[in-house]
């Protein structure tokens, strides 16, 4: 009996392919969809340009987001909320690189006590607050720090 190997995935049409080629028949597949919807509004002139701005790609891996910044070439930094974006304009237009803020920055947790009032008795009591900020590096694309 043949064994099979995890990392190998039949097509359905008697093909094996490797993951690598799977996520690059994907990737050539999701741009052949995005160049038949461009055909498509050529095709039909009243139709409005729909919003394509921004359009992201999504990464959780650190090396995995570097390589994509790279290849971004010149962008810009953006932290807006719990995510660091690399942003790419083409004339008003946005590709976005993006991932969760703690891939690329180190969260810092501090405690300071504010004075609060407290619903049960309505005075001022002392309490321990957590205040969360986030240490973020220059560049990405620098040698990490030695520690």
């Amino acid at each position: 009996m043949e064994e099979i190997h995890s990392d190998i995935i039949a097509t359905g049409e008697g093909e094996i392919e490797t993951p690598t080629q799977k996520e690059q028949r994907q990737r050539a597949e999701g741009i052949q969809v995005i160049r038949e919807v461009i055909d498509f509004l050529e095709a039909h002139p009243r139709l409005p340009l729909p919003s394509l701005s921004p359009m992201y790609c999504w990464f959780y891996n650190k090396e995995e987001l570097i390589e994509a910044v790279k290849e971004l070439g010149d962008c810009k930094k953006v932290y807006q909320g719990n995510y660091f974006m690399a942003v790419k304009n083409f004339h008003g237009f946005e590709l976005q690189v993006a991932t969760p803020k703690e891939t690329v920055c180190k969260q810092i947790v501090t405690k300071k006590i504010v004075q609060e009032q407290v619903p049960v008795t309505w005075e001022l009591q002392d309490v321990e607050k957590e205040i969360v900020t986030w240490d973020c590096p220059d560049s990405l694309l620098a040698p990490e720090p030695e520690k």
